[in-house]
């Protein structure tokens, strides 16, 4: 059924056209919606709507789309379907929206080339607007520029017209080349597919799953939502207490299908042992990919959701405080995380013993590089291969005795690197690295990095920028990014220093000389701007710290 656009417009401002409660934020950027407008004017499609009925079977919580006034009524229909799109084309057209972007006709351009052209539809910030083109209607006119907003006004756009100029003849110009080329902004006939709301929730889920694959799709926490609400568990507010209750979910950015994740894997590896057994035919959970966490059993969900909150959390605080993980920025993969939440699953603690099994397995996996390639399957693997080592049966595993780094793959670029890297950054913490930043300084030494305030940013800083390398050694830029070229420090001091060389950074009064050792940093080979003898010493220095981190000397 076709729904013209300005009843889309008329819709939306009633109350009869909403979204799911579920449904993520709008996120489209400034030059998708340009280009949406362009294929608008021109015809052109631009994709169906898929719209829910709201006339039967289990209503669904509703959100108005944003900018939109606020629905007193249960909207008619839901737009499972084109959340993007139709919001874009209302705010674009209404003016409304937390954006501060002017979308605008150059009536100019139109009449010069009498056909749309992509320069005939722009945008610009409000700001550049208003000091290119002005904030009155006077002013637009007088520069032939007339926004979205109205011209889909027919009172406004008389305004517009009135102000372009006195005369009757050319007022009539632009009106009629409004008509020839324009009414696409309100007559435009959008496609649209119905769904009944007598279809069950997973049904529906699946249909997001299957819809939401371009521009932004919606993940599997999304889809959960969808299937927990009629079992009258609100994951999303469950999600946002969890954050609340445990700060280091936030700090650390965590997405809420993680915590799902760790449920997957575990119930994964239950099936998976009662096959073996015989007790069970086949998986319904294949493993811990976003379509895996779809196949759960909502009662599964709702009932180790709290624990798997708690494990994830402990797992957290652990990399942090064990494995020097103290940011983000610097996890070195995150499908990393699931094995040592599984770990921690209905354990009020863990002993000290089994930390350091955990920490051993850590540093071999991101050293190896096991989780470069099929992150998933690994952490299947991993997972099982943990909890055999944990029970006090289970042998040392092989990845830890035969473990092994060449110092090589501490200077060469390779698959796998930017875990490598993260991995030598976390490892140097913990063996109390210190901030270079002079103002970090207790006596003399510098702030040791396990101990920088959350509220301070670190970076990553190339010791060797990448554009001395490239025009004072001859290296390609891309050598910068090798893990034994790398320091984490004070974010404020890596951008002052960050095209340095070494040598230079030496003598620079906002750093600490002496905080370098505790890098594994060779400060002659830094004054001598020696590039490869720099990288050779410190890959060496780096192979040693990780080999003693997997096999600890007795």
């Amino acid at each position: 059924m076709p729904l013209t656009l300005s009843e889309l417009i008329q819709d939306i401002n009633e109350g009869n056209l909403a979204l799911p409660d579920f449904q993520r934020d709008y996120r489209w950027a400034d030059d998708f919606i340009v280009e949406l407008l362009r294929s608008v004017a021109r015809g052109w499609p631009i994709g169906s709507f898929l719209l829910l009925e709201q006339n039967g079977g289990t209503p669904l919580l509703s959100r108005s789309i944003e900018g939109a006034p606020k629905a007193r009524k249960k909207p008619k229909r839901l737009i499972l379907d084109g959340q993007q799109r139709a919001t874009a084309l209302y705010q674009a057209l209404t003016g409304s929206g937390k954006r501060s972007t002017t979308f605008y006709i150059d009536m100019g351009a139109l009449h010069s080339a009498n056909r749309i052209t992509d320069e005939a539809i722009e945008c610009l910030p409000d700001r550049a607007f208003h000091k290119s083109f002005g904030k009155n209607v006077d002013s637009h006119a007088q520069a032939k520029i007339l926004r979205l907003q109205d011209l889909v006004s027919s009172s406004a756009f008389n305004a517009w017209l009135t102000h372009v100029s006195e005369n009757k003849a050319e007022q009539d110009t632009y009106a009629d080349l409004k008509d020839a080329h324009l009414t696409k902004f309100t007559a435009y006939a959008l496609r649209t597919e119905e769904v009944s709301s007598e279809l069950p929730m997973e049904a529906i889920a699946k249909i997001f799953e299957r819809t939401n694959r371009s521009v932004l799709r919606l993940d599997a926490f999304d889809l959960m939502v969808a299937i927990l609400y009629p079992h009258d568990f609100n994951l999303r507010k469950k999600w946002e207490s969890a954050k609340n209750s445990h700060e280091v979910l936030d700090d650390y950015e965590v997405p809420g299908v993680e915590v799902l994740k760790v449920i997957a894997l575990r119930e994964h590896l239950k099936q998976h042992d009662a096959i073996e057994k015989g007790l069970l035919k086949k998986l319904s959970v294949g493993g811990i990919r976003q379509s895996d966490v779809l196949d759960l059993d909502p009662k599964l969900v709702i009932r180790d959701w709290s624990k798997a909150v708690t494990a994830y959390a402990q797992a957290l605080c652990f990399l942090r405080d064990d494995c020097g993980v103290i940011r983000r920025r610097i996890v070195p993969q995150q499908t990393m995380i699931l094995p040592i939440a599984d770990a921690f699953f209905s354990r009020s603690s863990v002993s000290p013993g089994a930390r350091k099994k955990l920490a051993r397995w850590f540093w071999a996996a991101c050293f190896q590089r096991l989780y470069a390639r099929g992150a998933n399957t690994r952490g299947v693997t991993d997972a099982r291969l943990l909890r055999a080592w944990l029970r006090r049966s289970g042998s040392v595993p092989s990845l830890i005795t035969d473990f092994s780094v060449a110092d090589e793959s501490l200077r060469e670029l390779d698959e796998g690197n930017d875990l490598v890297t993260a991995a030598v950054l976390c490892l140097l913490n913990t063996l109390e690295a210190r901030d270079w930043a002079t103002e970090s300084a207790k006596s003399g030494a510098g702030r040791k990095l396990l101990a920088t305030p959350k509220s301070t940013e670190l970076g990553v800083h190339h010791v060797f920028p990448l554009e001395f390398l490239k025009s004072r050694v001859g290296r390609p830029k891309a050598q910068a990014e090798v893990p034994a070229n790398q320091v984490l420090i004070d974010a404020s001091l890596n951008s002052s220093i960050r095209n340095s060389p070494p040598g230079s950074v030496l003598k620079n009064s906002k750093v600490l000389p002496s905080a370098m050792k505790s890098h594994l940093v060779d400060v002659t080979k830094m004054r001598t701007d020696n590039y490869d003898e720099f990288v050779r010493d410190r890959s060496i220095r780096l192979a040693q710290a990780a080999r003693r981190a997997v096999n600890p000397a007795p």
